[in-house]
C-alpha cells in the first residue's frame, strides 16, 4: 500500500453532515489496514477564523502541522472517514511527508480516547464516489 499513517490526502468529497464540499480538501490517515485493504482519515481543518472551534472537545490542535499541512490545522475527532486503498490513491497526496510520528501517535491516541466516550460519525467513501469527485484519481 502507497498510503501511510501520517499521509495528508487531499480529497473532494462530501462532509459527514452530506453537505458536498466543492474543492479537495485535507484529510490525516490515521490506520492503514494491509490485510482488509482498507483506510480510515479524519478531517483535517485549516485553524484561520476557527480559532473559536479549538474550545470544543471534539477538535484538537496539530501542534506540528507542517509537514504534511501547510496552514495551522485541528482534527475533527467527532468524525471518521473510511475508504478502500486503490492505487490512484497516492494522486491525492500533495506532501509526500509524513506527518510526524509522536504527533500522529498523540492524535491517534486522542481520537481512541474520544470515541470510547462520545459518538464518532462514520463515512464511508466508494470508490465510485471518489473518482466521480476527483479527476486526478481516474
Amino acid at each position: 500500500m502507497d498510503i501511510q499513517c501520517g499521509n495528508g490526502l487531499w480529497l473532494k468529497c462530501f462532509f459527514a453532515n452530506g453537505n458536498e464540499c466543492g474543492y479537495p480538501r485535507p484529510f490525516l490517515v490515521i490506520s492503514c489496514n494491509e490485510t482488509t485493504g482498507t483506510i480510515q482519515l479524519l478531517n483535517v481543518s485549516s485553524v484561520l477564523g476557527k480559532e473559536r472551534k479549538l474550545l470544543m472537545d471534539s477538535n484538537l490542535q496539530i501542534m506540528r502541522h507542517n509537514p504534511p499541512f501547510p496552514d495551522a490545522s485541528f482534527v475533527k475527532l467527532d468524525e471518521v472517514y473510511g475508504l478502500d486503498y486503490f492505487p490512484k490513491l497516492i494522486n491525492s497526496i500533495k506532501n509526500q511527508n509524513l506527518l510526524l510520528e509522536d504527533e500522529l501517535n498523540k492524535i491517534t491516541e486522542e481520537f481512541r480516547s474520544y470515541k470510547a466516550t462520545n459518538t464518532v460519525l462514520k463515512v464511508s467513501f466508494s470508490y465510485q464516489d471518489l473518482i466521480s469527485r476527483n479527476n486526478k484519481l481516474r
